[in-house]
């Protein structure tokens, strides 16, 4: 399991592993408050002081993050953070104070594809356009998280899936929408839900976890301009 919060958040015995991603450490937070810190999972400075000084907005700097990953230095920390997560419970720590606006969940929602999707795989998907769009896609002014999941299923189950999609029903996030698509996909889903933490939850415990699912693919809706 995978789960992020705010360094200055309370620590729980539920936490897991705690592992810091960020480049500098925290103000007035002691060193036993962290088990690891992975420097190389945090956004480089000059991209995180573009994006609070509003010269990139939120689109770009998801698409730059994401690319981020793909680095030779970023391969090794990715590893740890999987090697951990698979042994228990993770939990991402940065000092964003807006989770819905912080690379904390950007890297969870990265993780919780893994390991289906490489990190190259990942930085194409925060570039490319086709004929959906761009992933990074406005949220219409909904207060809800939104992500489009991209959804493979195995030769003869797709019919099955169908079914299977069509009836989770999860606890705090919902499949709004699904469509079936051409293309290297067969369904397109749209996944509904009041943070990304639990979008990710319906993703991973639900979708990803039906029989004939072989990969997903997660693009979070983020506003633009």
């Amino acid at each position: 399991m995978i789960a992020a919060k705010r360094i200055y958040d309370p620590p729980s015995d539920s936490d897991g592993t705690r592992v810091l991603i960020m480049r500098l450490w925290p103000r007035g937070i002691r060193k036993s408050r962290v088990d690891v810190w992975l420097k190389e999972l945090g956004p480089i400075l000059p991209l995180l002081r573009a994006f609070r000084g509003g010269e990139i907005d939120w689109a770009e700097y998801t698409r730059r993050y994401l690319a981020g990953l793909a680095r030779p230095e970023a391969q090794a920390p990715l590893a740890q953070v999987r090697a951990a997560a698979k042994a228990g419970t993770v939990t991402l720590f940065c000092g964003c104070p807006d989770e819905s606006h912080c690379h904390r969940s950007l890297l969870r929602a990265y993780l919780l594809d893994s390991p289906r999707v490489t990190p190259e795989r990942a930085r194409a998907q925060a570039t490319s356009t086709g004929a959906h769009g761009r992933c990074e896609m406005t949220k219409a002014g909904s207060k809800k998280m939104r992500a489009y999941v991209l959804i493979e299923t195995a030769p003869g189950k797709t019919k099955a899936v169908k079914k299977e999609l069509a009836a989770i029903e999860g606890s705090d996030s919902t499949v709004a929408n699904l469509d079936a698509v051409t293309g290297p996909f067969d369904f397109i889903a749209v996944v509904e839900g009041p943070t990304l933490d639990a979008v990710g939850r319906l993703v991973t415990d639900e979708i990803g976890s039906i029989d004939g699912v072989t990969r997903t693919t997660t693009c979070l809706a983020v506003a633009i301009g």
